[in-house]
């Protein structure tokens, strides 16, 4: 379709490794592995690393005040 938008392999597996990566650390949060500020930290680490497309349509979201 005209328009569409493809990523590249590249930034296929980046995606992926900062959905896999954030999952993670998550679970550390809801365990008390990791603190608030801890995990917002290596949020923002993580963003910048991976450069995420498809995450940061979620990063706006705060997560911590949703469950």
């Amino acid at each position: 379709m005209k328009g569409d938008v493809e990523m590249s392999k590249e930034e296929g597996i980046r995606e992926m490794t900062y959905q896999m990566v954030m999952r993670a650390s998550w679970k550390m949060l809801q365990s008390g592995l990791l603190s608030e500020d801890e995990y917002l930290a290596f949020e923002a680490k993580m963003r910048e690393k991976y450069r995420p497309v498809i995450g940061l349509l979620f990063s706006d979201i705060d997560l911590l005040s949703c469950g």
